[in-house]
C-alpha cells in the first residue's frame, strides 16, 4: 500500500478499473493523529461511499486505486446523515399546504431526510407534507454511518492563519509512511489559483469547517519557496 497524497476531487478506482466517484472529503481521526477513511462520490445524487485506508492499494495527487473489485465496492457503506424526532403525541405542524396538520405521534420517529447538518425535507418513509421541524418540546437524535469523532476535511474546509486571514481552502493531504498527515496543500485565489503548502507544526485545530493555523498569512507567504524546495 502506497498512500502518498489524498487529493479532493481526485477519481477513485476498483481495481478492475472501474469509476467508483471522486475524493469528496477525507476523514481525519483526532485520536490516533490519522486519516481513517475518505468519502467518494459521483455527483450531485450520489450519496457518497466511505472507503477505508486499508483498501486504498495506491493514492496519490493523481487519483485513488482500490485493492478490492467492481462487485466489493458495491458492498462499501453509503453516507447517511438522518435526524429523528419522536412525536410523543398528537402535535400540530406547520406545512406548505395549509396553516398546520395534527400529527398523532405515539413516539413514532419524524425524519429530516438528506444531511442533518443542512435540516433538509422530514419525511415519513415518504413525500412528506411537513415542511419544517415540528415546533415545541421535541428532542431531536442524528444518525449518521460517519464517525462522529472522526473531522471531515474537504474543498469547502477553509484553511485561517493566526491574524484571521483566510490562506486559501483545502486541496491535498501530503501523509507520511505511517498514514499521518505532514502537510496540507491549499488552493489561493479564483482565477489565478496557486497552491500553498502548509506544513503540520503551522496546524494548530481543525473542525468540518476549518483549519486554523499558528502563523500569520504573511509568514506562510514568506516561507513558500522553502517549503516547495523541501
Amino acid at each position: 500500500m502506497a498512500i502518498t497524497a489524498i487529493r479532493i476531487g481526485a477519481p477513485v478506482f476498483s481495481s478492475d478499473g472501474t469509476f467508483l466517484g471522486n475524493v469528496k472529503a477525507v476523514l481525519y481521526d483526532e485520536a490516533s493523529a490519522k486519516i481513517s477513511q475518505i468519502v467518494a462520490d459521483k455527483g450531485l445524487f450520489d450519496r457518497g461511499r466511505i472507503i477505508d485506508l486499508d483498501t486504498i492499494e495506491n493514492s496519490d495527487a493523481d487519483g485513488v486505486l482500490l485493492t478490492i473489485g467492481r462487485d466489493a465496492s458495491s458492498d462499501l457503506a453509503q453516507v447517511v446523515s438522518q435526524a429523528f424526532t419522536p412525536v410523543p403525541g398528537s402535535r400540530e405542524v406547520p406545512v406548505r399546504s395549509s396553516e398546520s396538520v395534527e400529527l398523532q405521534g405515539a413516539g413514532v420517529p419524524w425524519i429530516a431526510t438528506g444531511s442533518a447538518d443542512v435540516g433538509d425535507l422530514p419525511s415519513i418513509g415518504g413525500p412528506s407534507l411537513f415542511m419544517v421541524e415540528p415546533i415545541g418540546n421535541f428532542v431531536t437524535e442524528v444518525y449518521s454511518t460517519l464517525d462522529s469523532n472522526d473531522i471531515r476535511l474537504d474543498g469547502g474546509t477553509d484553511v485561517i492563519a493566526s491574524d484571521g486571514g483566510k490562506i486559501g481552502e483545502l486541496s491535498t493531504v501530503l501523509l507520511d509512511a505511517d498514514g499521518r498527515p505532514e502537510r496540507i496543500v491549499v488552493d489561493q485565489g479564483f482565477i489565478f489559483r496557486r497552491k500553498v503548502i502548509v506544513p503540520l507544526e503551522w496546524i494548530v485545530g481543525a473542525s468540518n469547517a476549518r483549519i486554523r493555523l499558528n502563523v500569520s498569512s504573511e509568514y506562510a507567504e514568506a516561507h513558500q519557496d522553502e517549503l516547495d524546495a523541501g
